[in-house]
């Protein structure tokens, strides 16, 4: 069964951000595949009325299933008003749906907008599923074979309404039986996640697909499995999901009774600390009750709740007199140096304190700082929630972080800031007779003095050994940098086929499809991904990919800083299968490190003597002749102009023709290589700095079987009018 998936938006220009488009149609995709649909003609994306047309037109010919993502806010020119002007039908108020709605929008407004009405008409005979946690809800219309289902294209809507009932949907349709497995996970990592699900279920069957929805302090995970018949999906189900329990093993958790504290609760026991709780209130009456979330074993962590703090209190702990009584604005202050005695005192590794005065809050100590979270009156307990979270984790999303006696005279933290009282005078009796006693008359005459330098002189000097020892040891530490990443790099190559490594990596298990001789760095890094090359170069480094494409901008193969980063490919890539056109990045740095030495392809005796790149990937070993080397635009404005990085996962014979002749005649070589529409192409990007969002370009095209990997390049010349980008022209 064939299934299409179409995007439409009325212009391009106002067309929403690509990348959420993609990670939906990737997510939608995924499991239509799962359940034996065809998504082989990838993503249709439309922009404008007449294309979105004729592209439905031609799915229609030939798709089971169809499903539409567009967006609301396109009304009165949605894809469901043009399907239903299409097939001749009128759309009409569905009341349930109307009610939903209204319910929905009042908990934002006091009133439904008038302009959000259009969402609740409903094509007639059209099947209404609703959106849990959306406004959106999934359209379905059937005729004969043919389905048509219209949804956003938000990928949380999405991953909703799947989740809800689309799912099941189009199990029907598949003629599939479906079951659906959910559990929880004590982390919001995932990234971590999805690498764990891919090792695990590597190879099984396609029929079970996994969608993660992350909360506040925890990861939802769904398995669905589809099957023939009822048994035989529950039973596919069951068993992914007791591998997936033995892996993720003490962070795992199926219960949804009260998930947020549970999920925290497991956090806090994995990670074995101690803790201080306690508020400092105003009101008497009032405590902070944080009995429900102690459900951790209190030999392994231990909690301490204090009794809510008065004045008298904190003067008891030992916090002086005149820090409390400077008031409101030092509340923060006081919060933290209490919490920091509370922890010295009962060896804990952090203390919350609960403020509630004029902006209720909650401050953090941990280590040698503290943290406020600001929180809403009517959900205290939710922000107490997220600030132990915060503390367990090490996460840094805080409203404001600071070290204790030394926030500024005016606190910005809280509804009105109050300046802090002036200190008391506190210089003692003998310091004030130092300090009036007269001082030796000292000689006028600086300059009768021998041996000494006029003060000017000094500082002048001075200043010029602190700017010299500046200078010396940023090009030191660039040199040392330089170098450093370079051995790094040679360590790593040397660590292909040396099995010796997995000794110390016992809880990596590595996917069975993959070439045998990287296993080590994969050990090191699940992000690997293969080893990129072109001989007689320095251009030689492991290959990382990541769910985005800034993860690796800054990180080296061990996930630490590095301002040389990482050669890594497009998040979008596919290198399995592979698709059309795959994208590598890399710096371009000073030293001729990383992408740096791509540029010297603008000579045409570079690229004679280096015609050939190397990609062996984990799955397969490839070499790629140089077709292009050319200049593009990043911009929003050169990418709508041409867009070099499209990965091209399904491209038809004349886009892929088009994409050709614009890499050629751009190229500022003419390489005589030939390439065809059925060819595998690579992209090597780096930064260029001819002008703003520049970059460098090479592009090769796969060795095909049978063929010479020896490139004649006698016949290569330079191109004496290469298309420009727009910024040049």
């Amino acid at each position: 069964m064939i299934a299409d998936i179409i995007f439409y938006s009325p212009s391009a220009d106002n067309a929403p951000a690509l990348p959420q488009i993609k990670e939906s149609h990737r997510f939608i995709s995924g499991f239509l595949s799962s359940i034996g649909f065809d998504t082989s003609s990838g993503l249709k994306a439309c922009w404008g009325k007449m294309q979105f047309q004729q592209t439905l037109k031609e799915s229609l010919s030939k798709s089971h299933l169809i499903i539409v993502m567009d967006s609301y806010k396109n009304y009165p020119n949605t894809a469901k008003d043009i399907i239903c002007r299409g097939i001749g039908t009128d759309c009409q108020i569905n009341e349930n749906l109307l009610s939903s709605l209204e319910n929905k929008t009042n908990l934002l407004r006091d009133v439904m907008p008038e302009e959000l009405r259009h969402i609740a008409e409903i094509p007639q005979n059209a099947e209404v599923y609703e959106n849990p946690s959306d406004i959106e809800p999934a359209l379905l219309l059937r005729a004969g074979e043919q389905n048509i289902i219209m949804m956003s294209y938000r990928i949380d809507s999405v991953k909703s309404l799947f989740e809800s009932s689309l799912y099941n949907v189009c199990c029907k349709i598949s003629g599939k039986c479906s079951e659906s497995i959910s559990f929880n996970l004590a982390t919001r990592d995932e990234k971590y996640i999805n690498r764990t699900i891919e090792n695990i279920l590597f190879g099984k069957d396609k029929k079970v697909s996994v969608s993660l929805r992350a909360f506040m302090c925890y990861t939802s995970v769904t398995v669905t499995a589809a099957e023939a018949s009822a048994l035989e999906a529950k039973m596919s189900a069951a068993d992914s999901v007791n591998l997936l329990k033995r892996a993720f093993d003490s962070i795992y958790f199926k219960t949804n009774t009260n998930a947020e504290e549970y999920a925290l609760t497991v956090k806090i026991k994995n990670a074995s600390k101690k803790s201080v709780i306690f508020s400092i209130s105003k009101n008497p009456n009032f405590s902070l009750n944080t009995d429900k979330l102690i459900y951790t074993d209190h030999d392994r962590t231990a909690w301490v709740r204090e009794a809510d703090f008065s004045y008298n209190d904190l003067l008891n702990i030992g916090l002086k007199k005149l820090d409390i009584q400077s008031g409101e604005a030092n509340f923060a202050d006081i919060a933290a140096k209490a919490a920091q005695i509370l922890c010295e005192k009962h060896s804990a590794d952090y203390g919350i304190c609960f403020i509630n005065s004029a902006q209720p809050a909650f401050v953090c100590f941990m280590k040698d700082k503290a943290a406020i979270m600001k929180c809403n009156p009517a959900k205290i307990y939710q922000t107490f929630l997220k600030t132990v979270d915060n503390a367990v984790t090490g996460n840094d999303s805080w409203d404001e972080i600071f070290t204790p006696n030394s926030r500024p005279a005016t606190v910005r933290t809280h509804a009105a800031a109050v300046p802090v009282a002036t200190p008391v005078e506190t210089t003692s009796t003998t310091q004030k007779e130092e300090e009036n006693k007269v001082p030796a008359k000292k000689s006028k005459d600086k300059k009768s003095e021998p041996g000494k330098l006029p003060v000017i002189s000094k500082i002048v000097i001075v200043i010029a050994g602190i700017v010299f020892s500046v200078c010396l040891a940023y090009i030191c530490n660039y040199f040392l940098d330089s170098y450093l990443n370079q051995k790094e790099n040679k360590d790593l190559l040397s660590l292909i086929g040396n099995m010796e490594v997995l000794e110390d990596y016992p809880n990596v298990t590595y996917p069975s499809e993959y070439d045998p001789q990287f296993a080590s760095l994969y050990a090191i890094n699940q992000d690997f991904k293969g080893i990129l090359q072109i001989p007689n170069t320095g251009v030689n480094y492991a290959v990382v990919q990541s769910t985005n494409n800034d993860y690796y901008l800054r990180r080296n193969f061990y996930q630490e800083y590095n301002s040389h980063g990482s050669i890594f490919l497009d998040y979008n890539a596919d290198i399995r299968t592979p698709c059309s056109n795959i994208v590598f990045y890399g710096h371009n740095m000073k030293d001729g490190q990383m992408f740096g030495e791509l540029l010297k392809y603008e000579d045409l005796d570079f690229y004679k003597e280096h015609p050939v790149i190397t990609f062996n990937s984990v799955y397969r070993s490839s070499k790629y002749k140089i077709i292009s080397v050319f200049l593009a635009d990043v911009s929003s404005a050169g990418l709508e102009e041409f867009n070099y990085v499209d990965p091209m996962v399904s491209p038809t014979p004349d886009q892929m023709q088009a994409f050709i002749s614009e890499i050629t005649s751009r190229s500022l070589i003419n390489t005589t290589v030939d390439v065809q529409n059925t060819d595998k192409l690579i992209t090597l990007s780096t930064c260029d700095y001819t002008f703003n969002d520049a970059r460098f370009v090479v592009v090769a095209r796969q060795v095909r079987e049978g063929e010479d990997e020896n490139v004649d390049t006698s016949g290569s010349s330079y191109n004496p009018n290469p298309v420009k980008p727009a910024a040049l022209q």
